[in-house]
């Protein structure tokens, strides 16, 4: 085969300008015409050795029982040595254990226990590849692994899989489009019968391996995830005979590093290319997407209204009575709260809450963004956005205000200079008996008081995080509250930039407010409020949801307040949100 060119393996997205993550999580969505190969990268990350380490520890072990003293540099080159013959994982495992039962309790040091005794567990790959496959989105999986991970993932939400370990199998097996899922176990399973290990063996399949990879990779597409390519040398005469090209192929990279046998069937093939931080990362975010379009294809046909409301003008927030913040925000979600399905606020939950609090990920943002800004006076009296003097250390912590309404059905936890200079916050937790509805509110209320105003990105990811404190992490710091899970029956943000107090005009300077700059030049109303709430689609809030939901409201925001073309501005503050995670909790 003819060496590529350098440029050759960075293949096309499906279309231009299409994220093939994208791609490959709509044709998951539409159809379970995709099939997924995996390879020892995919539970590399569960502790679990490749086959060839296997050998090779095996080896060592045999070395000893032999009387060989110290530890083996090239245990390869000692069995061949020894012996009088290349490597074979069969012969020096037949040579320690004799038996079928002796081999499979040999082998469960590597495949099944660590050295702690410890089950090895299915990794966040193999559960999210499972959970497509409980959606019916994925039909056929190939792996070289010889362990259980994947059929023990698979089990846990309840598909017993039809499990291919030997070419013999294929004799009797259902035909692929009537199982509802197989699993082609190219190489061997530990358990139950000869392992492919050596360059020998991996280089060429019996012919009814060949005749199902032929089918698999003329009649699906095909997601490569863990698989360098190097050692199966069967595998890649496979992928490289090929033809069909009637579903397309997807090759996950780690970090874009790729093997030169590798990068040929990639352009062989004309693969896209999908870097990853791993397999974990890429099959959670795949499956993420594939939920997301879910949740959308259920708000289609289940359309929710959008809601707008007039801002936070006038509105007093319990425990900010003297003083008032340059830039006040507010994130709020609403759940359906019954009086069957809601406890009281008693002491456990409010050391649940508080607990959750503390070092949480609100907390994260309020010190990430108090480290980063320069606190500026907001006292009505002087000049509201001139630099303020030291902070007290001791109000960088949770605590409940003084003055805030405390029962068993509300709860409020502040955290700075009470609405005060530099970087505020209240959250505030209000059963249905408190806010007069069927709702449990949750709210964070944030104080940004700073000499320089908060820029747009800064103030896009304040919110989402915000907001993904208040629809996610609160809810399940407050589940002794709630019996039974309950649904989000609303998602609300609003930010203000207050004139007057207490009858005391108080201009603050443009220079003080929130930078919207980029999404227009007549934006002077969008730096001062901002309001915007929806019925969200789903009972929980994933990162990438919350990231669409401020930018809608931002978009919405800026077209009410008379912006013709936020577009490009809003590309930035997307791209901002979407390369930006959020805190950890």
């Amino acid at each position: 085969m003819p060496e590529p060119s350098p440029g050759a393996f960075a293949a096309a997205v499906p279309l231009p300008g299409v994220d093939p993550r994208v791609a490959l999580a709509s044709t998951l969505h539409a159809s379970a015409t995709t099939a997924a190969l995996l390879g020892s990268g995919v539970s590399r990350a569960a502790g679990i050795r490749t086959g060839w380490d296997v050998a090779l520890d095996l080896v060592r072990r045999y070395a000893k029982a032999s009387g060989v003293q110290g530890e083996l540099e090239d245990p390869e080159a000692w069995w061949r040595q020894s012996q009088g013959s290349p490597l074979a994982y069969d012969t020096v495992l037949s040579g320690l254990a004799p038996t079928d039962a002796s081999r499979r309790d040999l082998l469960r040091r590597y495949f099944e226990i660590d050295g702690a005794g410890r089950p090895y567990e299915p990794t966040r790959a193999h559960r999210a590849l499972a959970q497509l496959a409980a959606q019916g989105r994925l039909r056929v999986i190939l792996t070289t692994n010889f362990d259980h991970l994947m059929e023990n993932a698979l089990r846990e939400v309840g598909i017993v899989p039809q499990v291919l370990t030997r070419p013999s199998d294929v004799n009797g097996m259902i035909p692929l489009q009537h199982a509802p899922m197989t699993l082609v176990k190219l190489h061997g399973d530990y358990a139950s019968g000869r392992l492919l290990n050596d360059p020998d063996e991996l280089g060429t399949y019996k012919r009814p391996w060949r005749v199902l990879l032929h089918r698999v990779f003329s009649e699906y597409g095909l997601m490569v995830l863990g698989w360098s390519a190097d050692y199966d040398r069967a595998l890649e005469r496979a992928v490289a005979k090929s033809i069909g090209r009637r579903y397309a192929w997807y090759w996950v990279t780690y970090r874009g590093t790729l093997t030169d046998r590798a990068r040929r069937l990639v352009d062989l093939r004309g693969a896209h290319l999908i870097d990853s931080e791993g397999a974990d990362e890429f099959a959670a975010d795949l499956l993420e997407r594939v939920d997301t379009l879910d949740r959308r294809a259920q708000q289609r046909r289940r359309p929710r209204p959008t809601v707008a409301f007039s801002g936070l003008q006038g509105i007093s927030v319990a425990g900010w009575e003297s003083q008032v913040p340059l830039v006040h925000a507010r994130v709020e979600a609403a759940l359906h709260g019954s009086a069957d399905a809601l406890s009281i606020i008693d002491a456990s939950a409010r050391k649940a809450l508080f607990n959750s609090l503390n070092g949480g990920r609100l907390s994260q943002l309020l010190e990430r963004l108090d480290a980063a800004h320069l606190p500026a006076t907001t006292d009505p009296s002087y000049a509201p956005g001139a630099p303020a003097g030291p902070l007290e250390a001791s109000t960088r912590r949770w605590r409940p205000p003084e003055g805030a309404s405390q029962s068993a059905v509300s709860a409020v936890y502040a955290w700075g200079s009470l609405g005060g200079p530099g970087t505020s916050a209240l959250v505030s937790v209000a059963l249905p008996e408190a806010t007069m509805t069927n709702e449990m509110r949750l709210r964070v209320d944030l104080g940004l008081s700073y000499t320089e105003g908060v820029d747009d990105v800064t103030f896009a990811g304040a919110l989402r995080d915000c907001l993904l404190a208040a629809a996610a992490d609160l809810p399940s710091a407050m589940d002794g509250v709630l019996h039974d899970a309950q649904p989000l029956t609303r998602i609300e943000v609003h930010w203000d930039v207050p004139q007057s107090r207490h009858g005391l005009n108080r201009p603050v300077p443009d220079g003080n407010a929130v930078h919207f700059d980029r999404l227009g030049s007549e934006n002077a109303l969008m730096h001062r409020s901002g309001s915007h709430a929806e019925q969200p689609a789903g009972d929980e809030l994933t990162v990438t949801e919350a990231n669409a939901f401020i930018c809608r409201a931002l978009e919405h925001i800026a077209l009410n307040k008379g912006l013709l073309d936020p577009d490009e501005g809003l590309a930035a503050i997307r791209e901002h949100l979407e390369s930006a995670a959020p805190a950890a909790l």
